[in-house]
């Protein structure tokens, strides 16, 4: 479904796609999930079925902000800057296959974690595309570190990509030394602006 939206739209406008079951919203608005409130306070309703009924948003004040950001932020983060310190680890001992892993499991862990601690949107999905465009609501700096305009960065992008199924899945994935450098090198950046946007966010709410 996400998929026929964003291709009939592509021709209109450039669509990021959001799909749940109607029961996934109801149960977030009455737990006062907060990118779910956010959406019902400040966002559009173009169509509403006569039948479906909405629970009432609740209030995102500053307090609830300052303390739900830091949790998803040191959930999330810490385990990324791990995943990171583990890929260095494996990549010193010439292991590029499970560094290359590593290190798509660090993006995708800072990719959740600022994604949850600022729009408070709870990821389930390990596509790095996707997650990355969710970032896009807030910022571009993130998805400028890989430097997709360029064709090493694209193909350093595509490396990191499929290292997480080629790693697990395919015995004769064997990633270049060099490779796995420079993309460590763009992973190390990636956390480092993740955690600056991050800073920021929480600096912007106290004012």
């Amino acid at each position: 479904m996400i998929n026929k939206i964003e291709d009939n739209c592509q021709y209109l406008a450039y669509v990021h796609a959001i799909v749940h079951k109607a029961n996934s919203a109801k149960e977030a608005l009455n737990i006062g999930r907060r990118f779910w409130s956010t959406v019902m306070q400040k966002g559009f309703v173009l169509y509403q079925s006569p039948e479906l009924i909405l629970p009432g948003h609740q209030k995102i004040t500053k307090e609830i902000l300052l303390e739900r950001a830091p949790f998803n932020w040191n959930r999330w983060g810490k385990q990324g800057s791990e995943f990171l310190r583990g890929a260095e680890l494996y990549r010193a001992d010439n292991n590029f296959r499970l560094a290359a892993f590593l290190l798509h499991q660090s993006v995708e862990s800072v990719l959740k974690a600022i994604i949850q601690a600022i729009i408070g949107y709870r990821v389930q999905m390990h596509n790095l595309s996707r997650l990355l465009r969710l970032t896009l609501l807030f910022t571009d700096e993130l998805k400028e570190v890989f430097e997709l305009n360029t064709t090493e960065g694209a193909q350093l992008y595509q490396l990191l990509q499929n290292a997480y199924s080629q790693s697990r899945y395919n015995s004769s994935f064997d990633p270049d030394g060099d490779s796995v450098r420079i993309l460590s090198k763009q992973v190390t950046k990636f956390n480092q602006v993740a955690e600056r946007i991050y800073k920021q966010y929480i600096e912007d709410i106290k004012c």
